[in-house]
């Protein structure tokens, strides 16, 4: 069972570094002014499934970072908040903390650790 277990995990590492991939070209290309509904949808799906992946197989920090965020983009999505720089910019940094906490299977240094929990804080506080 627990190899089944890993063998999971491992996929969900692979596949989730192909959508967080998928997502920084897309969030790299846009221009905050010009987003289109079918565009934030596609970055709330893949937050989504992210998040629900990552909760579902222990990715407890995974979990964490984007729960917070996948709220924001649904609020964007039914128009309560505007996509903005910011955001793209905390979008951007979300990335690259989970292909920390990807990379590392969330054994985090000191220093990740900091940034792990600062940038929560910053989507947690995002809007409020």
């Amino acid at each position: 069972m627990a190899d089944s277990i890993d063998q999971l995990r491992e996929s969900f590492v692979e596949e989730t570094r192909d959508l967080i991939n998928e997502l920084e070209d897309i969030l790299l290309s846009l221009e905050s002014e010009a987003v289109s509904s079918d565009t934030i949808d596609q970055i709330f799906r893949s937050v989504h499934t992210i998040k629900g992946s990552g909760g579902m197989l222990g990715f407890d920090k995974v979990l964490a970072v984007t729960h917070d965020l996948e709220d924001i983009y649904d609020r964007v999505r039914s128009r309560e908040v505007e996509f903005t720089s910011e955001l793209k910019d905390i979008s951007l940094e979300t990335i690259d903390v989970l292909k920390v906490l990807l990379s590392t299977r969330e054994q985090l240094t000191t220093q990740d650790q900091v940034r792990f929990a600062d940038l929560c804080r910053k989507i947690h506080l995002f809007d409020l």
